[in-house]
């Protein structure tokens, strides 16, 4: 039997968690065909993956969106260096499948085909890679009025 052209592939999209001790709320978001061989790999836990395996050009840009969206928002977390270190989070896996979620709708509602996901991960790079967004912190003009003591409240 021929093997199958490598992007005429199924895949699954899997979320893993780091097994290794020290490394609480982070982890890894990947493709493959088989999620579970690659935890015991990198040492992890699949705690997600898609249900059905998917064509890989596809599941890969949406891959590729989600870790751009995951770096922005939560930042690339500092782990042991291992095989995909660079694919590792700094969020639970609860925010890790919120965002997948949010990145699964976003594809579903503005793209028709291949050549839209990719447009669309190209657009997203553009705007996101090498930034963080702030998270929990303080407008300038609020940090102002309670260093001044501008800021008091009457209870």
């Amino acid at each position: 039997m021929a093997r199958k052209p490598l992007n005429e592939d199924l895949v699954h999209l899997y979320i893993m968690a780091s097994a290794y001790v020290g490394e609480p709320n982070v982890v890894k978001v990947g493709i493959g065909k088989d999620p579970t061989k690659r935890a015991r790999e990198v040492g992890g836990k699949v705690l997600f993956r898609t249900k059905t395996p998917q064509l890989r050009p596809i599941t890969l840009t949406i891959e590729k969106i989600l870790h751009l969206r995951l770096s922005y928002l939560y930042g690339y977390a500092k782990v042991e260096k291992r095989s995909g270190s660079n694919e590792w989070f700094n969020c639970s896996y609860e925010q890790a499948y919120f965002e997948y979620r949010k990145v699964r709708t976003w594809v579903l509602i503005e793209c028709e085909n291949l050549s839209e996901i990719r447009a669309m991960h190209l657009r997203l790079k553009r705007k996101w890679q090498g930034k963080r967004k702030a998270i929990n912190k303080p407008s300038p003009k609020l940090s102002k009025l309670v260093a001044s003591g501008q800021m008091e409240m009457d209870l």
